[in-house]
């Protein structure tokens, strides 16, 4: 049996067994916070109900006994209490400290940090649709020798007025990738998802690559750059397919690159690099999810070495 269990655990990659000695434990220790304050609400909640619905009976047969006058204040006053009461394990469960799952699991890769801020020159990028507000979560970021690397999800917002009514609508979300190299760029490239936000032709002050790149999985997206020539040898057919794999990974719905300067850009669209499940009622672990952000990450690993590959490449000629 000893021999069995051993066997089944040499086929497990690296990352699932982290997922099981290290993020299952955790998940475990949140969730059993979870019941006690789940059954401090029930408690508190039956017990509750019970004296609202007496004192709602007492003073309605008060009423039809003696006459006398029916106290709503009373009866709202005590509601109003009741439901402080109530809610009150709730409050205390978000106060709580708590083990954040998504820190365990960025712990796989050594020196990633989860922040708490958000990149500003990232949000005026053109390959983010127009906005006028954003909002960022789970921000990672990881330095290297030769490069730095920061992640997060994003969430774009309009501003709208219905008459004298103001909100926010959202326009966009997805996971925004910045990729900062020791090197400089020749040129700028813009590549925007054909079915995307941007389906035009052109865009000011650059050229359309569309007859220089002549990649095949290049006719998904409108491709336009200040340098043909540097265009021509960053976007080789590997390019497109390193980036289109990790969209698959990702399951974003649209792509938009930018190379500039020192940076490369990279917004997906509908995909989420981690969904929490910090909530009061929620229980389940989704390993498929972590699997496949995981999956996403090596898939960005792949993508800055054959990055630096076409750079070096270049520089030589």
């Amino acid at each position: 049996m000893v021999d069995f269990i051993e066997a089944n655990e040499e086929e497990l990659s690296e990352f699932e067994q982290y997922y099981l000695s290290d993020i299952v434990p955790a998940v475990d220790d949140v969730n059993c916070i979870k019941d006690k304050y789940r059954s401090k609400f029930w408690g508190y909640f039956w017990t509750i109900l019970f004296l609202m619905c007496a004192n709602t009976l007492f003073c309605f047969f008060s009423h039809l006994l003696y006459n006398r006058p029916i106290s709503y204040e009373q009866i709202f006053l005590v509601n109003a209490v009741a439901a402080v009461v109530v809610f009150f394990p709730v409050y205390q469960y978000y106060r709580a400290p708590k083990t954040d799952i998504f820190d365990i699991f960025l712990n796989f890769y050594g020196n990633w940090k989860h922040l708490k801020d958000m990149e500003e020159s990232a949000v005026n990028s053109p390959i983010i649709p127009p906005h006028d507000f954003a909002g960022a979560s789970h921000n990672v970021d990881a330095e290297y020798p030769d490069l730095s690397l920061n992640m997060c999800d994003m969430n774009y917002k309009v501003a709208c007025a219905i008459k004298n009514i103001h909100y926010k609508r959202k326009v966009s979300s997805g996971i925004l990738l910045s990729i900062k190299l020791k090197v400089n760029f020749s040129g700028r490239i813009y590549l925007f998802d054909k079915k995307g936000f941007y389906r035009k032709n052109k865009f000011p002050e650059m050229l359309n690559a569309k007859d220089v790149v002549a990649a095949p999985l290049a006719e998904c997206f409108h491709i336009f750059t200040d340098n043909t020539n540097y265009a021509l040898n960053m976007l080789p057919t590997m390019f497109f397919e390193r980036i289109l794999d990790m969209k698959d990974t990702f399951g974003a719905k649209h792509l938009y690159v930018e190379i500039q300067g020192d940076t490369l850009r990279i917004y997906f669209e509908g995909a989420h690099l981690y969904i929490e499940s910090n909530g009061l009622w929620s229980r389940k672990i989704n390993k498929e999810k972590f699997v496949q952000l995981n999956d996403g990450i090596e898939q960005i690993l792949i993508f800055i070495e054959a990055l630096q590959t076409l750079q070096e490449q270049y520089d030589r000629h």
